[in-house]
């Protein structure tokens, strides 16, 4: 069977890591295209094949799991849009994450064009992730993933763009428990 064989050297491959890391940040979901109804009950939330059986290898070896929430091969800019403002959405990730057990969820939604308008609702909908999660287990992460070279749906984009300075401010506002490094751009 393919699949054991690729979980097992998935595992294999992990578990060289348990002395010196503690979360594992799978890629589990996908935001599914807006005419996806592979995935129902998700409300646009689609798992990836797999998902749970590594998620549960990485139990058993002792990682803290935190699934990633990616934009999928057929989401749209338009796609991100609605699911940004979409409450179901929002309890979809929290029930996604209960599901798996996991400690908190990474979102890596990197888009080629985004306004500020985006920054915005990006900045809110980590906020409303991260209450509805903490309502649940109280210490749980919300986090996010940016590439060497983040697009503007990162934010850490760069140091004065809107977008950055948006997502940025709101969550200052937001929380003051969280805290934004800027990277040298």
């Amino acid at each position: 069977d393919p699949f054991r064989v690729n979980l097992a050297r998935y595992l294999n491959a992990t578990a060289r890591l348990r002395d010196v890391v503690d979360i594992v940040s799978p890629s589990c979901f996908d935001i599914a295209g807006l005419h996806d109804t592979s995935s129902p009950g998700l409300h646009g939330l689609q798992m990836q094949p797999g998902c749970v059986e590594r998620v549960r290898g990485l139990h058993a070896q002792g990682f803290r799991v935190e699934p990633l929430i990616g934009a999928g091969k057929n989401c749209t800019i338009d796609c991100i849009r609605l699911r940004l403002r979409d409450k179901a959405w929002i309890s979809a990730c929290a029930d996604a994450m209960s599901v798996l057990n996991a400690s908190g969820l990474v979102f890596d939604i990197e888009l080629e064009t985004s306004t500020e308008e985006d920054g915005l609702s990006f900045a809110n909908l980590l906020t409303a992730v991260r209450e509805v999660l903490r309502s649940r287990v109280p210490n749980a992460a919300v986090s996010v993933a940016t590439g060497k070279k983040p697009r503007p749906f990162a934010p850490f984009y760069t140091k004065n763009d809107p977008f950055t300075k948006t997502l940025r401010d709101t969550h200052r506002e937001n929380s003051k428990q969280t805290r934004f490094s800027q990277a040298p751009v």
